[in-house]
């Protein structure tokens, strides 16, 4: 695995350390999850799948 310097707002850091101890998860985890989240989206917005966002969104309201 490769390692990736990221260098966030203050307020943006705290709310991703908060959010990664309330999920019980490294703030990284959710770095990762983040990235992915958005090359997949990328990735449906070149091949005109907007069903796999609309799955995506469900998916996320899900989460909250």
């Amino acid at each position: 695995m490769k390692t990736t310097t990221v260098r966030l707002p203050d307020d943006v850091a705290d709310a991703l350390e908060g959010e990664a101890e309330r999920q019980g998860v490294s703030a990284s985890e959710l770095v990762r999850e983040g990235v992915i989240l958005r090359l997949a989206v990328a990735a449906a917005l070149r091949a005109g799948r907007a069903d796999v966002l609309d799955d995506l969104v469900r998916q996320l309201e899900r989460l909250r």
